[in-house]
């Protein structure tokens, strides 16, 4: 799955779209436990991937779920 991919799925969910790879989450408006959660789900679904528990409390920006779909 492609950068390019990943970072549409999470755009359908934030409405400030000002952000990269490098963006920590904690400082992208409208990123909470719940948004975090919808998201990795979608990308589970389309990607095809599974995330394990320590994967998702240990994403810190969009770059480190992008390396773990990449990963799988």
């Amino acid at each position: 799955m492609s950068e390019k991919k990943i970072i549409e799925i999470i755009k359908k969910y934030i409405k400030n779209k000002n952000f990269d790879s490098k963006t920590n989450l904690s400082r992208i408006k409208g990123w909470d436990s719940l948004t975090h959660l919808n998201i990795l789900l979608s990308i589970e679904k389309i990607c095809k991937v599974k995330f394990n528990i320590n994967e998702i409390n240990n994403f810190k920006n969009i770059g480190d779920i992008i390396k773990s779909v990449k990963k799988k």
